[in-house]
């Protein structure tokens, strides 16, 4: 485990499942990303579906910018950049009831000592049902994720 100081870079995490239509949008915007060059301090991962894969996935970094599909009351496609605290108040899991909330599994990150800057760059889902590929509304959304990520990567 490694000591706040010595965190360092900033992990882009791309979580979803492709199998679910619109649940697959993170991780098709980190596959794009993976495709550039976002700088020496950026890892880009694009797949993670397993709440608790997430803890061990941010370890080592002093920023994360989660992307995601969650809903959050918006019109479908709608994005939004979710800052760490607000989390719980504003989005609501799509997996589930199984699995641990993403509020829950960065509460568990905390406790465990890791503890990056988190921000989730999301999207409202139209549909979250069993089917590969995204709805129009949501593939519409993906240049607005993509800029708002590029954004949030390179601020210091």
């Amino acid at each position: 485990m490694s000591s706040p100081e010595e965190n360092q870079g900033t992990l882009v995490l791309g979580v979803g499942n492709e199998l679910m239509r619109d649940d697959g949008v993170g991780t098709f915007v980190a596959r794009q990303l993976q495709a550039e060059s976002l700088g020496p301090e950026v890892a880009v991962v694009a797949g993670a579906t397993s709440g608790l894969d997430l803890i061990w996935e941010m370890e080592g970094y002093a920023r994360v910018v989660l992307v995601d599909a969650a809903r959050m009351g918006l019109a479908p496609g709608e994005v939004r950049q979710v800052p760490r605290e607000e989390i719980e108040d504003r989005m609501v899991p799509l997996r589930s009831l199984h699995e641990l909330a993403l509020h829950d599994v960065l509460d568990l990150a905390e406790l465990s000592g890791i503890a990056p800057e988190v921000v989730v760059v999301a999207v409202e889902p139209a549909e979250v049902l069993p089917g590969e590929g995204l709805t129009p509304a949501v593939a519409a959304a993906v240049p607005e994720m993509l800029r708002l990520v590029r954004t949030l990567v390179t601020q210091t």
